[in-house]
């Protein structure tokens, strides 16, 4: 039986039709979902009303790559777990899910021992069933986690931007036409974009057909530094044959701190990114939720002060469902903590900001 305990903070300053508030903590016992994971992908399935969740890394020991999928029903609150059929998929954690008219496909990720991951999967969702077809890929990006990854749909191609291996952290762009022959992959030419990192947060910006990136780890300043990571909002222009990139909004540390690895969610209706939690300096999760305005000038944020009732962490994930103006933000862990739960967010209005 789930449980769920609802948080009663009021945290919309003068009835803000645009801000965020927390609604409910769902958890369940042992055996009746997913256990705790973090690095997995979130994905709403709204035709069957439901929520799919993908893969991820367990915690004994510490990186072991999930190989399951779950669906959590939107109306009754419980979890199925789903099986897999179709082409072979590795365990993993950190691949990146792209809705697509077709279902989802997934990219990258890590595997056992943290080896980074190349593949491309399409996943077509059934009743109680995944299909999995392993797409061919032509000249692909180097494998890597913690990466960004879209699909453009009008323009059916894919996007790749960023992450890291254990030896490099990438800054690189890719652009993948694919057709019936397959995805063929070219690196982009974009000495002016944001530039290597990991672990941020970022979303495919339908609306004004756009990749967002917000913040994550960078290389080191010096050989003795723990934690780099950015505060700042970037944008890859895809409308045009060669896309660009662009820098939205730069923060000081006191209005948006940075982070690597938070939760984060992107409501298609408002323009608005969700990010939760994370880590700055390595050791220790941030006890915050801001909601990035990216379609406003300047892209301002809103913070949503932590419920005393909610436990922080990194390494969560999420994903919005538009219709009942919600987003699911959960999982993820502390250095003293790992969670099985998924918190529910009020949205703020819908109506595009643009």
């Amino acid at each position: 039986m789930l449980a769920a305990l609802v948080l009663t903070l009021a945290l919309c300053p003068g009835e803000d039709p645009a801000c965020a508030t927390w609604a409910r903590r769902i958890e369940w016992p042992e055996g009746e979902g997913p256990n705790a994971r973090e690095h997995a992908a979130l994905v709403l399935d709204a035709a069957r009303e439901r929520l799919v969740l993908f893969f991820g890394s367990g915690y004994v020991p510490y990186g072991t790559p999930l190989g399951d999928v779950w669906s959590f029903d939107l109306a009754t609150d419980t979890w199925t777990e789903l099986g897999l059929a179709g082409d072979a998929i590795v365990a993993a954690g950190a691949r990146r899910a792209a809705p697509t008219a077709r279902g989802v496909v997934l990219h990258g990720g890590y595997g056992a021992g943290l080896t980074p991951l190349a593949g491309l999967f399409r996943l077509e969702l059934e009743d109680d069933h995944v299909w999995v077809e392993e797409l061919e890929q032509h000249d692909p990006p180097p494998a890597r986690a913690l990466h960004g990854f879209a699909h453009d749909a009008e323009r059916a191609r894919f996007i790749v931007y960023g992450g890291a291996t254990d030896e490099q952290v990438f800054g690189d762009t890719w652009i993948g036409e694919h057709s019936a022959a397959g995805v063929r992959w070219e690196e982009l030419d974009a000495p002016d974009g944001p530039g290597p990192r990991f672990g941020f947060a970022f979303a495919h910006d339908a609306a004004r057909e756009r990749l967002l990136v917000c913040g994550g780890q960078l290389p080191p300043e010096s050989a003795d530094a723990r934690v780099n990571t950015a505060r700042d909002l970037w944008a890859l222009d895809l409308r045009a044959d060669a896309p660009t990139w662009a820098l939205i909004a730069e923060y000081e540390e006191q209005d948006f701190p940075g982070r690597r690895n938070p939760a984060f969610a992107f409501d298609e209706a408002s323009g608005d990114l969700l990010v939760w939690g994370g880590t700055g300096d390595g050791a220790s999760a941030l006890e915050d939720l801001f909601v990035v305005h990216t379609r406003q000038p300047d892209a301002p944020v809103q913070r949503v002060p932590q419920a005393a009732t909610l436990p922080t962490r990194a390494s969560g994930f999420g994903v919005v469902d538009p219709r009942a103006r919600r987003a699911y933000l959960g999982f993820g862990n502390t250095a003293s903590g790992r969670y099985t739960d998924l918190v529910e967010v009020r949205l703020g209005a819908a109506g595009e900001k643009r």
